[in-house]
């Protein structure tokens, strides 16, 4: 993907109905990560990639609220280039709850016993 085209992919991000998603995202979830529970700075993520799942894009039940930590965490484990599922999001919240990620200087990074889990089969 060249550098234009992944800015016009993003361009859904600066749109009324993406700002009303957020929001109704953040509503939905109570201002609170839907891993840990924290609450503060909060992104929302979507459970099926939004560049990609243009149907479900702003479907609110498409997406969770997460700490920009935890948030980072998911996409250095699974990929920024593929494209999230809800699958993959609770192999991730499974995994996260198991302890399988360490923290260092505020950043969440999966052990590396845990780094070929991919998908519920290889827990």
């Amino acid at each position: 993907m060249t550098k234009r085209q992944r800015s016009k992919s993003k361009d859904w991000r600066n749109t009324e109905a993406y700002f009303r998603w957020r929001r109704e995202v953040l509503q939905k979830s109570n201002y609170k990560c839907a891993i840990t529970g924290s609450t503060g700075i909060l992104v929302c993520h979507h459970l099926a990639g939004g560049a990609v799942n243009r149907k479900v894009r702003f479907a609110v039940t498409n997406g969770v609220a997460l700490t920009p930590q935890i948030h980072s965490a998911y996409h250095r484990w699974w990929g920024y280039m593929n494209t999230a599922t809800r699958e993959s999001f609770k192999v991730f919240e499974i995994l996260y709850h198991k302890g399988a990620f360490q923290e260092a200087s505020g950043e969440y990074f999966l052990k590396p016993e845990y780094r070929n889990i991919r998908k519920f089969t290889d827990l």
